[in-house]
């Protein structure tokens, strides 16, 4: 019944193109002119939008804004870990879609979704997701597993923390939160991505950029003596640790005032 009425409506809007008597009619994507000749190409493309918009599953991620490489002139990618292998699940509205092809943009901190079903002028189409539908996603690579969520920061954190998809790498008592970012400069008249994730952990009633060890004692407040031992007994260097080992500092620092049993 649904797909009947839909093959109405269908022709209706049909016959309503064309019937226009303007001579010209506006392409959004393209802003620009096309002429009448156009008119069965333009009719054939809004009718297979409004098709797949309503009766596909999948398009309803279709909410969006066509997504185009514009660093293909660039010696570097800022899409994360373009070349691993990975799968993927999308937390969109309420709910949970797995198995999607799903990359991360680090420079405009945007959701990129193949639909591997469809091509635009040869290639599969890519859209960069509207963030209001979107509260998370998970990245699954054979040797770890990036879970990103959509924070709002209240003004209080404003100055420190910007609105955006950060990976949660640990969730306890403390809080340790990866934004995964690419900072633009040109070089001989090229644009590069610079790659460079940045570390934030909240304790107590703040948010800390972790950039050095001093930064990190901070987070530790009347604990850091013993953190700091804690820190080279470990060999930890802060600078270059990694996530895994930041998240074993953390959960020694959350455990350090627990009674033993």
């Amino acid at each position: 019944m649904v797909k009947s009425s839909l093959i109405f409506i269908l022709l209706v809007v049909s016959i309503e193109l064309s019937a226009q008597s303007v001579s010209t009619i506006k392409n959004n994507s393209t802003n620009t002119s096309v002429l009448n000749s156009d008119l069965p190409q333009l009719q054939t493309r809004y009718l297979e939008k409004i098709y797949f918009t309503s009766v596909t599953a999948t398009n309803e991620l279709i909410n969006g804004r066509e997504y185009l490489p514009y660093y293909w002139r660039s010696g570097t990618n800022p899409l994360l870990f373009v070349n691993r292998n990975r799968t993927s699940t999308l937390f969109f509205r309420d709910m949970e879609i797995r198995n999607l092809s799903l990359q991360y943009d680090t420079y405009l901190d945007v959701v990129v979704y193949t639909d591997n079903t469809r091509t635009v002028n040869g290639q599969l189409a890519r859209i960069a997701l509207n963030r209001d539908n979107i509260k998370g996603f998970n990245l699954y690579f054979d040797y770890d597993s990036l879970k990103f969520r959509l924070f709002r920061f209240s003004a209080k954190y404003s100055d420190k923390m910007k609105d955006g998809f950060y990976e949660v790498a640990y969730d306890g008592r403390s809080q340790f939160l990866i934004k995964h970012r690419s900072s633009l400069y040109n070089k001989e008249g090229l644009d590069k991505y610079d790659y460079a994730p940045e570390n934030y952990i909240f304790s107590g009633d703040s948010w800390v950029k972790i950039s050095s060890k001093k930064s990190l004692m901070k987070v530790f407040g009347s604990k850091e003596k013993e953190m700091s031992a804690a820190i080279r007994n470990s060999k930890i260097k802060v600078q270059k640790a990694s996530k895994g080992q930041l998240v074993e500092l953390l959960k020694y620092f959350d455990n350090s005032d627990k009674p033993v049993n």
